[in-house]
């Protein structure tokens, strides 16, 4: 047996609709925004340890420290292109 049709959807269902749309694109947005600040952030941190590694006198320990820093922010904006084209698409 046939369903019957649906019948349009109202003025109203629609404009909810279409407000979760724009809700739903608006996160999006902040959310590549977000992305793009914090790859924007870790570069600059990066710089900042690349520049304290080229000060003469520093201890191996220091040394040591600096590089496990740099080597974490490194994974973890090498992590972020991904996300920036998943929320592009």
């Amino acid at each position: 047996m046939a369903s019957a049709p649906r019948p349009a959807p109202s003025a109203v269902e629609r404009r909810s609709a279409d407000s979760a749309k724009k809700r739903e694109e608006r996160r999006r947005l902040a959310r590549i925004q977000e992305v793009e600040q914090t790859i924007s952030a870790l570069e600059a941190a990066l710089a900042a340890i690349s520049a304290q590694l080229e000060q003469p006198h520093l201890s191996p320990q220091h040394v040591a420290a600096l590089g496990q820093e740099y080597e974490r922010l490194q994974r973890q904006i090498d992590e972020k292109p991904a996300e920036w084209e998943r929320l592009q698409s």
